[in-house]
C-alpha cells in the first residue's frame, strides 16, 4: 500500500508537465499566428504606399508635361495621403518629391523628369 501512495505522486507530477508543454506549444503557436497577423498587415499597408507612389509619379509627369513653373500638389485618399512638390530645374528638367504618409509610416521619393526625353533618373527612396 505504501508503494502505491509514491505512485499517485509520480503520475501527478507527469500530467503537470504534460499539461505544461501543453500550454506552452499553444501559447507558441498563438504568438506566432499573431506575428504573422502584423506582418500581413505592414506588408498589405507598404503595397498601398507603393501604389500611391505610383500613381504619383504618374500625376506628376502628365502635370510636369503640361506645366511651365513649379506646382504642389496634396492628395488625401482614404489610405493615406500624397504630396507632390515639383520644381523646375531647366528648360526640360523637372526635380520631383512625393511623399506618402501613412498612419503607421512615412515614404519619400524624389527623382529627375526630363520632358524633353520622357526619362526618370536619379530614383532616391526614403522611408
Amino acid at each position: 500500500m505504501s508503494r502505491l501512495r509514491n505512485e499517485r505522486g509520480t503520475v501527478f507530477l507527469y500530467a503537470c508537465i504534460v499539461l505544461f508543454l501543453t500550454s506552452a506549444s499553444l501559447l507558441f503557436f498563438v504568438q506566432e499566428l499573431e506575428q504573422k497577423r502584423g506582418l500581413e498587415t505592414i506588408r498589405a499597408s507598404s503595397d498601398e504606399a507603393g501604389a500611391l507612389l505610383h500613381a504619383g509619379m504618374k500625376y506628376a509627369v502628365l502635370q510636369a508635361e503640361e506645366a511651365d513653373t513649379s506646382f504642389t500638389v496634396t492628395r488625401s485618399p482614404e489610405n493615406g495621403s500624397l504630396v507632390i512638390d515639383a520644381d523646375r530645374i531647366s528648360e526640360a528638367g523637372w526635380s520631383v518629391t512625393l511623399t506618402v504618409q501613412k498612419p503607421s509610416y512615412t515614404r519619400k521619393v524624389t527623382f529627375h523628369y526630363n520632358r524633353e526625353s520622357g526619362e526618370i533618373t536619379n530614383w532616391e527612396e526614403r522611408m
